[in-house]
């Protein structure tokens, strides 16, 4: 039997923070994990649905951004 583990957490990326694709296991498990700057936060997917998921939410993110008034006046 799956459990599923819960993880809360926040973080900030800058805008110069080096973010990668890499295998997240042997090649033939076709999974995939994002990595943010030096290995501290990864993200792992193993299947395409789940990752288009994020692209969808990570777009409408930066749309909502770009529309947003600028904060700094």
């Amino acid at each position: 039997m799956s459990r599923d583990m819960v993880l809360y957490a926040s973080a900030s990326v800058e805008t110069g923070l080096e973010m990668t694709l890499r295998p997240a296991g042997p090649p033939e498990d076709g999974a995939v994990s994002i990595h943010f700057g030096d290995d501290r936060i990864t993200l792992d997917f193993s299947d395409p649905e789940t990752l288009e998921r994020l692209r969808d939410l990570a777009h409408e993110g930066a749309r909502r951004l770009r529309a947003a008034p600028d904060q700094d006046d």
